[in-house]
């Protein structure tokens, strides 16, 4: 990881957590507490926090607008996830965002970003991503609500319009994943999107928190294979951690913050 890449690490876990600790930042970005201390100097030049004894709190001119309620039902697991997930993200990026909360959550934590194209069907991300993206392509489709209460748009029109777009990035999350079963959803239009949605990324990722693993849904996209990219939170069973690393698939087990 770069050290520009960090430095927006902290800031995103600063306007989402308001203060963080030296020894907790030095052992999730993998770099020593004197590394840390300096990326805080650099950002309290700045006036984006202040440093206080053992680590750094938020300036309060920099804090984000309360929270939505979306924002409130979100799990740590689930920030720590969206965290890890917009490390990947780069400036500039073209990339789609699926439904739910997981994804909701990614692009409530892609405001460092600058000059992102992002196409999605996450309805209630869209005013999240008005403050990274100088694109935004919602596809057109009938309105569903997830058991959460989020909102996405499908239908044969998300399709249909997907099939003239490239992206150097998809994110996704699903219902269920297990070692004999594969990824599963509950809703056949997700394993329509899936299979669209990988021929046109360059880098499919699927975002799942530990409780989506050991679980099996209605209908199936395929084996774990299929993606070369997970992510999810450190609760995630050691056999699944072997199994990934047996089958040459990329795991990142993000830090709970």
């Amino acid at each position: 990881m770069l050290p520009a890449q960090r430095i927006t690490l902290i800031k995103d876990i600063l306007l989402d957590k308001k203060s963080i600790d030296t020894s907790t930042l030095s052992s999730y970005l993998d770099v020593s507490e004197v590394t840390i201390r300096k990326y805080f100097d650099q950002l309290e030049k700045e006036g984006f926090l202040k440093k206080v004894h053992g680590g750094a709190v938020l300036n309060s001119e920099e804090s984000a607008p309360a929270s939505s309620t979306e924002e409130d039902a979100l799990s740590q697991y689930e920030i720590s996830i969206a965290l890890a997930a917009s490390d990947l993200v780069n400036d500039g990026d073209s990339i789609f965002i699926g439904s739910g909360n997981l994804c909701f959550a990614l692009a409530a934590h892609l405001h460092a970003k600058k000059n992102l194209s992002v196409v999605t069907t996450n309805i209630n991300a869209v005013s999240h991503l008005q403050k990274s993206a100088s694109n935004i392509y919602l596809l057109g489709g009938d309105i569903q609500a997830d058991n959460d209460g989020f909102l996405y748009s499908s239908g044969p029109n998300c399709l249909q319009q997907l099939s003239h777009i490239y992206v150097s990035k998809a994110f996704f999350s699903v219902d269920a994943l297990d070692m004999n079963a594969g990824i599963t959803t509950n809703e056949v239009f997700q394993i329509e999107l899936l299979k669209t949605v990988t021929q046109i990324a360059a880098q499919p990722v699927i975002l799942a928190s530990s409780h989506t693993f050991d679980k099996i849904a209605l209908h199936r996209f395929g084996p774990l294979q299929s993606f070369p990219l997970y992510i999810t939170d450190n609760q995630i069973p050691d056999s699944y951690k072997n199994y990934f690393y047996s089958n040459n698939i990329r795991l990142i087990s993000a830090y709970n913050i």
